[in-house]
């Protein structure tokens, strides 16, 4: 797409050209549509069918969606442009046009400066099948940077409809109950230093499927009478008691950038950014893949394990290779992509 597209600057006005390609199919009914008709949310255009098919959208007043929401956005902020752009491409079917007549990218959706209101460009050549809307929708989850401080389950669910057979009703009714909900945020607290646990109680948190050793339960009844009360005056017992009350220690990854703490609890943890497929969700860095990395917990030991990521998993500094598991122990420093985490026990 970005081959197919440049901008022209002349004094006060500024363009978008789509150059379609030579051996492209023409789109005939959307050029006719736009050069006969004003269309509501559609830039206007003026196409040159010479040698090489162009269109030239005049953009002096817009400005783009990926310009607009780049960076620390907030679910008030974007989801209504959302839905009007949803809506917008709902309404082509009016005009007999389609989702596939419109370049749905981050980078070439505008809105008007002065009113507002969402503008597409409509493509003079048939675009490629992956032109859609769920696939806009999952650019947006992956390219923009979202506010750390606030939860980010709305995206979870406008995820879940993003399905082939979703429509635009339903994608519309869901953002609507989404906004409905008030913002949950993120209560972040100052980093605290945690004393690392010794190592006979770490061996204990390694092995916690290990029932009490049979000698604690032996002892714990020779030393008591057919009353049911200690024989003797010593405490040795109530000792032995208290090692089953002392603090669960377990493992988390914490985020090094907002000290946010992701709890191990399964035994394939996986982390990334697409919400619908992993246990520990980064929305706000588009470095880490959709599924980047996966901790393995395996006979009580734990495993990083890169899972073909674009931007490669480093533990202590050093890259590791796709699908080799590294072990991670306490005070592990763990990179994916650009974003650093600690692997500790709590």
């Amino acid at each position: 797409m970005e081959k197919k597209i440049s901008f022209i600057k002349e004094e006060n006005y500024k363009y978008l050209v789509y150059h379609a390609a030579a051996d492209g199919i023409r789109n005939e009914l959307t050029m006719g549509m736009l050069e006969n008709n004003r269309i509501d949310h559609m830039l206007e255009v003026y196409f040159t069918k010479e040698e090489q098919l162009m269109g030239e959208y005049d953009i002096t007043d817009c400005v783009s969606f990926a310009e607009t929401f780049e960076k620390n956005v907030g679910r008030d902020e974007i989801f209504p442009v959302i839905k009007e752009i949803i809506q917008a491409v709902k309404s082509l079917e009016d005009s007999f046009l389609c989702e596939s007549d419109v370049v749905l990218k981050r980078e070439y959706i505008y809105l008007d400066r002065n009113t507002k209101e969402v503008k597409l460009v409509g493509a003079p050549e048939v675009l490629e099948p992956s032109n859609t809307i769920i696939n806009f929708l999952q650019e947006v989850f992956d390219n923009t940077g979202w506010k750390q401080e606030e939860k980010k389950t709305y995206l979870s669910a406008l995820a879940r409809v993003l399905t082939k057979e979703a429509s635009f009703d339903t994608m519309i009714q869901t953002i609507d109950e989404i906004l409905k909900e008030p913002v949950q945020y993120i209560q972040i607290k100052p980093s605290i230093y945690v004393e690392p646990p010794k190592p006979p109680v770490f061996a204990k948190v390694l092995e916690p499927q290990k029932a009490p050793e049979p000698p604690v339960y032996s002892q714990l009844q020779e030393n008591r009478t057919d009353s049911g009360f200690d024989a003797e005056e010593g405490y040795g017992e109530t000792t032995v008691l208290g090692i089953s009350n002392q603090p669960m220690i377990y493992p988390v990854l914490i985020r090094i950038k907002n000290n946010e703490k992701a709890v191990i609890n399964k035994q394939e943890f996986i982390i990334g950014k697409d919400p619908a497929r992993v246990d520990y969700c980064i929305f706000d860095n588009s470095a880490v893949s959709r599924v980047h990395a996966k901790i393995l917990c395996k006979n009580g030991e734990f495993f990083v394990i890169d899972q073909h990521s674009t931007n490669h998993v480093y533990v202590n500094g050093m890259m590791i290779d796709t699908n080799t598991e590294i072990r991670l122990t306490h005070g592990s420093r763990v990179r994916l992509g650009d974003e650093d985490f600690e692997f500790r026990f709590q």
